[in-house]
């Protein structure tokens, strides 16, 4: 087996550190909307609420979308000085042999795994017998990331960051947030096993104490 040359090297701890700072962002996403919603449940459950002014509510709403928006406009950013996962897969794309076969052998090598286990681990990851990342995949990632994120980028560019003359009519759904959130779940679920060696379901942690707490108590005495 091989060895990780130091420009490969090198090239594998940059990547992995903007890498870090994508699921940052992802994590962010994930984890916002889940509270969101949360809220939004713990709203909709409380019968002496019905019926009474919904500022406060509408007022969530609308930092929400704009947030959550703008973050996904960050990550989809195509500028050569932006940290971003439409730049970062094009570095993958780029550079495949930094991601290959053997280099994630070599990476993630340990003798306490079965025999096979990260050839087997490689071809569920990146295709069964593959070498390297393919270039058609990952362009169909991004097309697809750039489809699901489109109306949410006019939206950020015409309303959120700017206010644009000529505006598009047509405004993103709820449904269009949770598209992306989903996607940029899943992809970067993806990377971070060809990062780190390892899977994991999503990137939503588990709750390790009750943050709804809050809720139970009264907010004006």
């Amino acid at each position: 087996m091989g060895s990780l040359t130091p420009p490969i090297h090198a090239l594998y701890v940059r990547l992995s550190g903007e890498l870090e700072r994508v699921h940052a962002e992802v994590y962010g996403l994930v984890w916002n909307r889940h509270v969101f919603w949360k809220v939004q449940e713990i709203i909709r459950g409380n019968k002496s609420l019905r019926g009474k002014p919904m500022t406060f509510n509408k007022w969530m709403a609308y930092m929400y979308c704009g947030a959550m928006a703008g973050a996904i406009r960050r990550l989809i950013d195509r500028r050569r000085d932006s940290i971003s996962f439409v730049r970062l897969l094009n570095e993958v794309k780029t550079n495949p042999s930094c991601f290959s076969r053997e280099q994630y052998k070599i990476r993630f090598a340990n003798p306490q795994l079965p025999k096979g286990y990260l050839d087997r681990d490689y071809d569920k990851l990146i295709g069964k017998g593959k070498h390297q990342p393919e270039r058609a995949t990952i362009d169909r990632e991004i097309a697809e990331l750039t489809r699901r994120t489109e109306l949410l980028k006019e939206y950020v560019d015409e309303r959120v960051a700017h206010a644009a003359r000529n505006r598009n009519a047509k405004l993103p759904t709820y449904q269009h947030l949770d598209d992306a959130i989903d996607y940029l779940d899943q992809l970067v679920m993806r990377y971070l096993h060809l990062f780190r060696g390892s899977a994991m379901r999503s990137v939503l942690p588990i709750e390790l104490y009750d943050w709804t707490e809050i809720f139970r108590h009264a907010w004006i005495e």
